[in-house]
This record gives C-alpha cells, structure tokens and sequence, in this order.
C-alpha cells in the first residue's frame, strides 16, 4: 500500500498520525500503533511492521519538508496572490 493511499477502497490522500501507546517515555515497538485517517473513516494500525513502514515514511516526509516559518511566508505570498 502507498503512504497516503487507501487502494483497498481507491480513495486519496489520508492523515496519518504516529501515536503510542502511553506506557512509558518509549514504548517498545510492540505497544505503537499508527492512526491513519481519510474522509471516510479511520483505523488504527497496530501490526509492528506496518507501524514500522509508517514511521519510515513519516521521518522521510519530515526531512524533506520545508520548516515551519518558511511553509507559512510560502502560504501567505500564496494567498496574496488571489483576488479578495
């Protein structure tokens, strides 16, 4: 399955929240979980290798994304270019 994909009902993008378990500061691979979310509903992910592929994907999203403080003057010049 494609991050962000939902092929079993062919629907688009989802959000996907990475979240464990609150056990402890660290819980063992074993006790996270992923929660992935689209339009239409919502599911929780406890396989460990799944949550493992998900978790790879996250961290290569976060390093490839912009920071925070250039996203926002990226959104904002974007918007000044629509008319009011």
């Amino acid at each position: 399955m494609e991050f962000g994909q939902n092929r079993q009902e062919g629907m688009g993008p989802v959000v996907v929240e990475l979240a464990a378990v609150p056990t402890s500061p660290r819980p063992p691979p074993e006790r996270e979980l992923v929660y992935a979310e689209s339009a239409y509903k919502g599911q929780f992910v406890h396989d460990p290798d799944a949550v493992g592929e998900f978790k790879l994907r996250f961290h290569r999203l976060q390093a490839a994304a912009m920071p925070p403080s250039r996203s926002l003057r990226l959104v904002e010049e974007t918007i000044e270019g629509f008319p009011p």
